[in-house]
């Protein structure tokens, strides 16, 4: 599961009350009951403000956020990763391109299985939502950073590669 808020999180985390929170993240997805909505952090830091980003709302949002730490970052998040991305200011899109890059070399080292790779497109944005690899994108902070060798890049891949978000075969097929 990737690194979540709940609305409560993110109301004492931006400092604002509970109706602009929901106005906020009406078309957030989240996962969980109607009891208890989790949000990605990666689909909540867009909704802030300039000022509350430079009041350390972003660095408030990942203290309060939970993650269970598994490798799976959850199904149907590939609309989250691209808008995640998409908010990304150049530095934190360089210091994901780098872990991109250091994550396929560790695949490629890791499996020879050809299988594996019709899934990169998909594996390289669902990357971003991990909740370590998140934090360091956006913060730069890299104590939560997995360190990138093949078992780290092969686990992730099998925990997360699914035949229905084979982005190759989709773009190839348009």
């Amino acid at each position: 599961m990737p690194i979540t808020v709940s609305q409560k999180d993110y109301a004492s985390a931006v400092g604002c009350c509970a109706d602009t929170v929901c106005r906020r993240l009406r078309s957030v997805p989240y996962t969980g009951g109607a009891r208890s909505r989790r949000y990605y952090v990666a689909a909540v830091l867009p909704t802030l403000t300039a000022r509350e980003r430079e009041n350390g709302a972003i660095q408030r949002l990942f203290d309060a956020a939970t993650s269970d730490r598994t490798l799976f970052v959850g199904d149907e998040v590939i609309p989250v990763c691209r808008s995640f991305e998409d908010w990304l200011d150049t530095e934190q899109k360089e210091r994901l391109t780098e872990y991109r890059v250091d994550f396929t070399a560790a695949l490629f080292e890791a499996t020879s299985s050809s299988e594996m790779w019709q899934f990169i497109d998909a594996l390289h944005l669902k990357l971003c939502i991990h909740p370590g690899i998140c934090r360091f994108v956006v913060t730069g902070d890299d104590t939560e950073l997995p360190t990138i060798d093949g078992s780290f890049a092969f686990a992730f891949a099998l925990c997360n590669a699914r035949h229905s978000e084979n982005l190759t075969n989709k773009q190839e097929a348009a």
